[in-house]
C-alpha cells in the first residue's frame, strides 16, 4: 500500500474520531467503516509502513495520543507516552469495549476512565432570565372612577352650596296672595392636595434596562392612585390631607340593624333621594362585605345574587358595586357620586425624573417622582349616606 493511500485511511479515520469520538452513539456503518480502516492499515503495518504511520499519527492536530472519545491510545501507555507500539487507530478503536460490545445492530457504548468530571456545579449552563415581573400584589383600584371627573387651574376649588330650599307652590286662589319660595346659599371650596411618591433609582438600570422605565414609572402610578383612593373615603380634611366622603359633614347613616344587609341598603338609598332630591349611581362596600352579601341563599339553597357559574357584573338595586379594601369592614357607603360630587384635577399623574436630588449627581442615582395635584367637590353630602353594621 502506498503513502498516499495510507495518509487517505488515516485522514479519514481522523475525521470519523473527531464526530463521534464521544464514544456514546456510534452508528453501525460507522463502526463497520472503522473496522475496515483498521483493516487496511493493519496490513499495511505487516507491509513495514507501521512506523512511517505512526510517527504522522502522533503529530496529528489536538493530539491523537488521546482521542476525542478519551479512549486511551497506545502510544499514551501506562506512564507517561512510551514508544509507539506499531498498532494502528484502528487497533486502538478494536480494543476499546465499544467495539467488543458492538453486536453488529445497535450503537455500541464506550465505558470512560474519568479522574475528574467536569458537571453543572463548575460550569452552569446559561439561563436567560424572563423578562416577566410578578408584581406584588396590591389592593383593586376604582373609587376614584366613580367620580365625575374635571380640571382646574385654581389652588382652591370654590363652589356655591344651596342651603335653603323652601317650595311654597301651591294652587292659587284668584285674588290671594302667591306662597313665596326661598332659596340661600353658601360658598364653600377644596383645597387643591398633592399626592407624591418617589424612587431612588440608579442611572446604569435606568440606562440598560429598557423594562425597567415603563415597570418603574407604572407601579409608582400605581401606589399615588391607590392612596388617592384611600383619601376619597377616608381622608380627614387637615392640611395636607382631602376630607373625604366618610369624613364630610351632613353625610347620612343608615344603621343596618336586624334589617338583611340588602334591605338597609334599600334604605341608605332611599335617605338620598329623600333627603337630598338625588338618585344614587353606585353602592362602594368592603370586599368581605361583598362576599356576605354575594352568599346570601333562599331557604332551599338558591344563591340570591344569581348562581355562581353566572357571569353577571356585581351590583345590587341595579347599582353598580365597587369593592374597595380601604373602605372599613362592616361599613357601607351609596351615594350619588357623578351627581353631587366632583374630582377636579390641577395637574394629572406626571412620572419626572432627576439627579438633582442630594448628592444623586456625583453618584449616578435618579430620583423617579410621581404625583398628582387633585380637589374633592362634595357639592351635596346628604346625596351620600353610610350603611352602618353590615
Amino acid at each position: 500500500m502506498d503513502q498516499t493511500k495510507i495518509n487517505e485511511l488515516r485522514s479519514e479515520g481522523k475525521k470519523l474520531f473527531e464526530r463521534y469520538g464521544a464514544g456514546d452513539d456510534w452508528p453501525p456503518a460507522v463502526v463497520e467503516r472503522l473496522k475496515a480502516i483498521n483493516d487496511e492499515l493493519g496490513a499495511a503495518c505487516k507491509a513495514g509502513e507501521a512506523a512511517d504511520s505512526a510517527r504522522r499519527f502522533r503529530n496529528l492536530e489536538n493530539g491523537m495520543d488521546t482521542p476525542a472519545g478519551q479512549m486511551r491510545h497506545p502510544s499514551a501507555g501506562g506512564g507517561g507516552g512510551g514508544a509507539y507500539s506499531g498498532k494502528t487507530l484502528g487497533d486502538a478503536f478494536v480494543a476499546s469495549k465499544a467495539f467488543r460490545d458492538f453486536d453488529g445492530h445497535s450503537s455500541p457504548v464506550a465505558e470512560i476512565e474519568t479522574k475528574t468530571v467536569l458537571d453543572t456545579l463548575t460550569w452552569a449552563p446559561e439561563s436567560i432570565r424572563l423578562s416577566r415581573i410578578e408584581p406584588y400584589p396590591v389592593a383593586a383600584l376604582g373609587i376614584a372612577d366613580l367620580f365625575a371627573q374635571g380640571e382646574t387651574s385654581q389652588a382652591t376649588v370654590p363652589f356655591m352650596e344651596e342651603v335653603t330650599f323652601t317650595n311654597n307652590a301651591a294652587e292659587q286662589v284668584e285674588g290671594e296672595a302667591k306662597g313665596e319660595a326661598a332659596l340661600a346659599f353658601e360658598e364653600k371650596s377644596s383645597m387643591v392636595r398633592t399626592i407624591a411618591v418617589f424612587l431612588p433609582v440608579s442611572r446604569q438600570l435606568m440606562d440598560d434596562v429598557s423594562a425597567a422605565r415603563s415597570y418603574v414609572g407604572s407601579r409608582l402610578a400605581l401606589m399615588v392612585r391607590s392612596r388617592l383612593d384611600s383619601e376619597l373615603l377616608n381622608g380627614d380634611g387637615v392640611a395636607p390631607n382631602l376630607l373625604g366622603l366618610l369624613n364630610t359633614p351632613n353625610v347620612q347613616n343608615q344603621v343596618k340593624g336586624a334589617d338583611p344587609v340588602p334591605d338597609a341598603l334599600l334604605k341608605a338609598l332611599t335617605l338620598v333621594e329623600v333627603n337630598a332630591g338625588y338618585a344614587c349611581d353606585g353602592v362602594c362596600l368592603n370586599p368581605a362585605d361583598w362576599r356576605d352579601l354575594r352568599l346570601l341563599r333562599t331557604a332551599d339553597g338558591q344563591y340570591i345574587f344569581g348562581h355562581p357559574s353566572a357571569v353577571t357584573p356585581p351590583q345590587v338595586w341595579g347599582l353598580p358595586v365597587a369593592t374597595s379594601a380601604r373602605l372599613a369592614e362592616g361599613t357601607g357607603l351609596v351615594g350619588s357620586f357623578k351627581g353631587a360630587a366632583q374630582l377636579f384635577y390641577r395637574s394629572a399623574m406626571e412620572i419626572a425624573v432627576s439627579d438633582s436630588h442630594s448628592d444623586y449627581w456625583i453618584r449616578n442615582k435618579l430620583c423617579v417622582r410621581a404625583e398628582l395635584r387633585v380637589a374633592l367637590a362634595c357639592f351635596r353630602p346628604a346625596a351620600f349616606a353610610t350603611v352602618t353594621g353590615l
